[in-house]
């Protein structure tokens, strides 16, 4: 006769026999002896206040059943299963409640977020991402009854989530989160916090959830000690680090849980840990030790939780905290100026600011200046990484920092098969590995105060961080540690790589400055083309509020707005043409950007079109941009030697400046003690830097070219070199002989010692 398969029992139905312990191990290292194993006790929800309490100060826990109700929690498991569901992470044949995982795939590479560790696909890496600001998930992080239940354990009036939650699943077999506590992560914090570990579905002793070694509070934090004893001497922001030169990679303590109960606990600690069930919540201190076992689940079941840190509103929290998880967060520390400005209201108010800017009755920077702050904190720097096929173990990286006007997408512009794309050339034909960003403020990286903290020093700081993460191996998600940096940067972000190179020779083996040279003397007649205006006012579907009026109900119809236009001008007696030049090349084109207007670019590419359409950023009015593609010709394209398709994709898809670049604009240094070699390429008609022509020097110059003229400031540098591109504006890679200049960074790359391999 057949067996007859019996029905996989329910966590929440497990019943736990006397003297039963669970089998568990980490990711690395034995299965821990029986006798180093046990049970967390749990604790009715109805269980006295005063004993909670009690539980918690004797025990470093307290581990609460049925605090949230437990279909909201099963009811969040769904919806994060659904939206991981792209990546094929589920069986086939079951469902996103039940979060089964497909068998069939790798499970190392498909683990979630936890310390540095990524799992190898950017597309699992985006889904993992997004999850953390999804509408479900916000709302699950405020349920009425986790939040009534803090405030009665704690006494606090009203209580701080950190922003910085972490949402993970831990499939079967793959990677767990190793072992740690808390404080290790939250050091600048003074204030004390209560970490609530939230499992996201029931989850059995041997599937994957936390375990505590037992009674390890006071070991937690004599190793706090240590850790601070071993960083005296150190920065501030060093030893703030989880991942600083005392901690492991990931800011862990150890994956092998076995071989740290039985050295650092002595053999006299136990792992505890429990069969969780929907709806329960393990609170603990920052100090207890924890971290998770391997998922061993026999029906396949993915761990999912979220790790929640609260505060008491007022105290003194861990700031870097206080933005959603990203795994391009960085940390930040730059010395800057306060500025007083009259408030920017509307777009005269943009024009008075350019104006006060560029007078020459004095030095606007200094009259507005009130003193200066040091700014810290967790920002997210939005980040490309390639490498190619054929030398993914290269040691040799390029570090690509846009200007003003771009974003990243900069150096990989997709029109034309790709031709104007830096990073194709780089990469498929050099063997180079590159990483765009994008500068703190601008793209898809964190936006913040356009006055006082999108300012030149913090983004030279954001550009170290990320050249630190290359060189130490602990970038997100790529595991080499690079021996060779290279940074390529355009116009600003030449800027601040020289600026870079000054407080940090080391930080870079090779400067590559495009759209540059040591000539200022045009940029207010640049800030004054620009005819600058508020970015919201120009571009309202892209830049404006994310909450629209709904549409007036005498227009609530399907209406193209380009058609509409068009329809209007023609009325008004413009020929075709003249109407297509007012909505191509006009502020108009702007405000139809985003809208349910025709594309003025109807060869934008995938990407592009994703930037037009993405949500609305509700930038501040600090932010500021030009009104028209004309005045973006003037500043950034040579006529003739461009593609108005490109250029009017450019402007479609452009980003704005702030104005605290635009007052920290001209604060780098006048040398720097760089030792390595330098190469300045400019375009031969560049308007911001050399006034339309490179090579109008003067007759006691003795440089060849405006851009030649700044080698004085690369006193040290072991080779420089300024080349010149023939027929080319300053934005270099929008004009048709782009490439040209991309290989000749290339081979002087080589022929000074830094090629790819």
């Amino acid at each position: 006769m057949a067996a007859v398969q019996q029905a996989p029992v329910a966590a929440h139905d497990l019943v736990v026999e006397p003297g039963q312990l669970p089998k568990l191990r980490s990711n690395y290292g034995n299965v821990i002896a029986s006798q180093s194993t046990g049970w967390l006790k749990p604790t009715p929800i109805d269980t006295p206040l005063e004993e909670m309490r009690r539980r918690f100060d004797e025990d470093g826990y307290v581990w609460v059943k049925n605090v949230i109700p437990r279909e909201v929690v099963l009811d969040m498991r769904q919806h994060y299963f659904e939206h991981m569901s792209p990546t094929g992470l589920l069986a086939p044949a079951t469902t996103p409640r039940a979060g089964i995982f497909n068998s069939a795939l790798d499970p190392l590479a498909h683990h979630g977020v936890g310390g540095r560790d990524l799992p190898p696909s950017a597309h699992s890496i985006s889904l993992l991402t997004s999850a953390h600001s999804t509408p479900a998930y916000l709302g699950f992080l405020e349920d009425s009854s986790l939040r009534a239940f803090i405030r009665a354990f704690t006494g606090w009036r009203r209580e701080v989530l950190v922003a910085r939650t972490l949402l993970r699943h831990n499939v079967p077999h793959g990677l767990s989160t190793g072992v740690h506590y808390d404080k290790l992560f939250l050091r600048a914090g003074e204030a004390e916090f209560l970490t609530g570990w939230v499992p996201i579905g029931d989850c059995g002793a041997e599937g994957g959830g936390l375990m505590y070694l037992e009674g390890s509070t006071a070991l937690g934090k004599r190793m706090e000690r240590e850790f601070w004893r071993k960083s005296e001497g150190w920065s501030d922001e060093q030893r703030i680090d989880a991942f600083n030169a005392n901690m492991t990679r990931d800011g862990q303590l150890t994956h092998d849980a076995e071989e740290f109960g039985r050295t650092r606990g002595e053999g006299k600690m136990r792992w505890l840990t429990g069969d969780f069930e929907a709806g329960d919540v393990v609170f603990h201190n920052p100090y207890m030790i924890h971290g998770a076992s391997k998922n061993e689940d026999p029906e396949g079941r993915i761990r999912l939780s979220t790790d929640l840190r609260f505060y008491e509103e007022g105290a003194a929290l861990d700031k870097r905290w206080m933005q959603i998880w990203n795994p391009d967060d960085v940390d930040i520390e730059a010395r800057q100026g306060v500025f007083s400005i009259p408030a920017l209201q509307g777009n005269l108010d943009a024009t008075a600011f350019a104006q006060r800017l560029t007078s020459n009755h004095g030095n606007y920077t200094e009259e507005a200046l009130d003193g200066y702050q040091t700014v810290k904190g967790t920002y997210n720097i939005s980040t490309t990484f390639c490498q190619p096929d054929t030398n993914a173990s290269g040691t040799t990286v390029q570090v690509l920092s846009h200007g003003i006007g771009y974003d990243k997408t900069y150096w990989d512009i997709r029109y034309d098969n790709g031709n104007y794309s830096y990073v194709d050339i780089a990469v498929d034909e050099y063997g180079y590995s590159t990483v765009a960003i994008d500068r703190l403020g601008i793209g898809n990286s964190s936006h913040g105060d356009p006055l006082n903290l999108i300012q030149a020093p913090a983004e030279v700081s954001a550009l170290h961080e990320i050249t630190k993460l290359l060189r130490n191996g602990s970038f997100p998600t790529v595991p080499t540690a690079f021996k060779n940096i290279i940074t390529v940067g355009h116009s600003f972000g030449s800027i601040q790589a020289y600026t870079l190179s000054a407080i940090d020779p080391s930080a870079q083996d090779a400067l590559i400055l495009t759209g540059f040279s040591g000539d200022t003397a045009f940029v207010p007649a640049t800030i004054a083309a620009w005819n600058l205006h508020l970015a919201r006012l120009n571009q309202p579907a892209r830049f404006g509020s994310a909450h629209p009026r709904a549409t007036p109900s005498r227009f609530d119809r399907s209406v193209n707005l380009y058609t509409l236009l068009a329809q209007s001008l023609r009325g008004a007696g413009l020929t075709d043409a003249e109407v297509q030049q007012e909505l191509t090349t006009t502020e108009l084109a702007n405000l139809l950007v985003g809208s349910n207007a025709t594309s003025t670019s109807p060869s934008a590419s995938d990407s592009d079109a994703a930037a037009i359409a993405a949500a609305p950023q509700n930038l501040p009015a600090g932010y500021l941009t030009w009104p028209d593609f004309s005045a973006n010709q003037y500043t950034f394209f040579y006529p003739g030697s461009f593609d108005l398709a490109l250029g009017l994709q450019i402007e479609a898809t452009k980003q704005p400046v702030t104005t605290g670049e635009l007052l920290t604009l001209g604060s780098f240094p006048g040398s720097t003690g760089f030792a390595g070699p330098v190469q300045v390429v400019t375009g031969e008609k560049d308007a911001i830097f050399c006034g339309g022509d490179c090579y109008a020097v003067g007759a006691d110059s003795g440089a060849s070219s405006i851009p030649a003229e700044v080698a004085p400031a690369f006193p040290n540098a072991s080779v420089f070199e300024a080349y010149v591109q023939p027929s080319t504006g300053h934005a270099i890679n929008a004009h048709f002989n782009a490439t040209g200049a991309y290989h000749a960074i290339q081979r002087f790359l080589g022929a000074n010692g830094l090629g790819a391999s």
